[in-house]
């Protein structure tokens, strides 16, 4: 990274800017330096500052990053800068870094009902998700809902007699979850019905 664009992303607060670089390039240090020089040279506080990572790993590195650079950098400032750092150290706790999904949950924590959401609500990791999907295609593919075998199904047999490929079906359900745009709402109530009630009677 040229030093041009280097002071220019540490000093230049006002444009946004867009790094890219490999793993191991230097990255998390120049947000960190960023970030801290955004404190020593402006008005702003940290709970008007968000940085946002991909991973929780990423964001427990970020955290641990930031808060050891701040107190490095408090020790060594000098004047106005000293207080704003010692305000920062007070303050620690209110910026907020974490990763994408946390970091809408916390918005929709804030707005459940403009979102249209109960105020139970949970996030659901990918791999609930998947076991959840799994389980839907299974409960509508078999009527004992309690022990889902896919060579023994009796609805998949039924489906194999007017052509239909189950498992043909079911991946083009995988691919149809993935699919942006398309958000899923798991009810209960939908989840509790015969399976034999998806299908149209002849």
């Amino acid at each position: 990274m040229e030093d041009k664009n280097r002071s220019q992303i540490l000093n230049d607060f006002t444009p946004n800017i867009l790094i890219e670089a490999g793993a191991g390039s230097g990255k998390t240090t120049i947000l960190v330096n960023r970030i801290l020089n955004q404190i020593k040279n402006t008005e702003i506080t940290l709970d008007k500052m968000v940085a946002i990572t991909f991973t929780e790993k990423a964001a427990i590195g970020l955290q641990e990053r930031f808060q050891e650079n701040l107190f490095k950098a408090h020790t060594q400032a000098e004047g106005e800068q000293k207080e704003k750092l010692k305000r920062a150290i007070e303050d620690m706790d209110k910026i907020h870094i974490s990763t994408i999904h946390s970091f809408c949950s916390s918005m929709l924590k804030e707005m459940p009902f403009e979102a249209g959401l109960s105020l139970d609500f949970t996030i659901v990791r990918d791999d609930e998700d998947a076991v959840f999907k799994k389980g839907l295609f299974a409960q509508f593919c078999e009527n004992d809902q309690t022990s889902f075998d896919p060579e023994i199904s009796e609805i998949k047999s039924r489906m194999g007699e007017v052509g239909i490929n189950p498992d043909i079906l079911e991946d083009t359900f995988y691919a149809i979850c993935e699919k942006d745009g398309i958000n899923w709402v798991y009810d209960q109530d939908i989840l509790e019905q015969d399976p034999q009630d998806f299908f149209l009677k002849a």
